[in-house]
């Protein structure tokens, strides 16, 4: 009788689909790396297909693993998008810290932080979608953790400006605000179609240049980083 139960358990592991078999996380450790395994994922996922087309049941495919168990570690496909926001934004702080020097001027400081965040693709595409559609589909658990994380990046990004830019505490957290909000406004500059330069007339040309994102970035910002050290 025993025999027979264990052949019929063998047989039905042999015909259940390859996803269904996946490891079972029971430690800890074990979860920590799923859901960095997740993540990662995401993140191909969603350089490949964009928000709109960024899809659970594809990613739960694409792991290997049952729908039922991605939302295990992962309320909604919001809450996976959030915290691919908060890797994402982690990695663009260190990034940025890593590469600034102190002390740094105003010009070079600007130029850094528009090369680093065009670095990092997926942090625009998603902050676009943060308080929009993001933060709305999340428990308030989850929204609250996020935004402390959050706010520690800001906290420890702002020491470093206040260093390396010779910026007050208060400033140096209005300044990260207002060139978070910028860079999402001067990237919407390269959403407009891909036209070759060469076929269109002079003036359209120089059009294009003037409202590139780049040069739209750095001549706010450094007038930001001016009306900042005007009011200290």
């Amino acid at each position: 009788c025993h025999s027979a139960v264990r052949q019929m358990a063998n047989r039905a592991e042999q015909t259940t689909p390859a996803r269904a078999r996946v490891r079972r996380a029971v430690s800890e450790r074990d979860k920590q790396e799923r859901r960095a395994a997740i993540l990662t994922a995401a993140e191909a996922h969603f350089s490949d297909v964009g928000f709109e087309n960024f899809s659970m049941e594809v990613l739960a495919k694409q792991l290997g693993m049952a729908r039922g168990t991605l939302y295990r570690y992962f309320g909604t496909r919001e809450e996976l998008l959030l915290s691919l926001y908060r890797d994402q934004q982690q990695q663009f702080v260190a990034r940025l810290i890593d590469r600034m020097s102190t002390p740094i001027s105003d010009d070079d400081f600007v130029r850094l932080f528009y090369e680093v965040s065009r670095e990092e693709p997926l942090l625009i595409a998603l902050r676009l979608r943060l308080t929009s559609v993001i933060e709305h589909n999340v428990s308030l658990e989850v929204l609250v953790e996020a935004k402390r994380s959050m706010m520690k990046d800001f906290e420890t990004l702002g020491i470093r400006l206040s260093e390396a830019l010779l910026l007050s505490p208060d400033d140096s957290r209005a300044l990260i605000v207002a060139l978070l909000a910028l860079i999402l406004g001067a990237a919407q500059a390269d959403a407009s179609p891909v036209i070759d330069p060469e076929l269109l007339p002079e003036d359209m040309r120089r059009l294009m240049a003037e409202f590139h994102s780049e040069p739209v970035f750095r001549a706010n910002a450094l007038l930001i980083l001016e009306g900042l050290r005007r009011r200290g």
